[in-house]
């Protein structure tokens, strides 16, 4: 998912950038062949100009908020999964605590001298507790 949200942001990148190059294209174009021509045709060419940039530029304004927005929910996105990593990360330790734990317990009861190893195990499990 976070994949596809980055390829989509860089493709409408890509496409603003495009575009941006090729209005800038166009206004130089038309620009050159005003200064080569006096006269109607030159007031012609200009207005023609004009009316083209007026039609496209308005299309292409809300690309600016919309990239904005996308990478808003991009970085969003990232932060929730930055958070459910170090969940997952506690539950980890948390479950390899329980664990050792009932290891300790079960070891306890078969052989019936683990006593050291559980109080080790007890003051390994305050610290565990105390950090948390």
């Amino acid at each position: 998912m976070l994949w596809t949200a980055m390829i989509v942001f860089l493709g409408l990148c890509a496409v603003y950038l495009l575009i941006d190059k090729v209005i800038s294209s166009i206004r130089g174009h038309v620009e050159r062949k005003a200064l080569a021509r006096s006269g109607p045709q030159a007031k012609l060419a200009e207005d023609i100009s004009s009316k083209v940039i007026e039609m496209l530029e308005p299309r292409f304004n809300g690309i600016d908020q919309k990239l904005t927005s996308d990478n808003d929910r991009l970085n969003a996105h990232e932060r929730r999964l930055a958070e459910i990593d170090r969940s997952l990360n506690n539950t980890h330790a948390d479950n390899t605590m329980l664990l050792r734990a009932v290891n300790l317990i079960i070891m306890n009861q078969i052989t019936g001298n683990g006593i050291e190893a559980l109080k080790q195990f007890k003051t390994e499990m305050d610290a565990f507790m105390a950090a948390r």
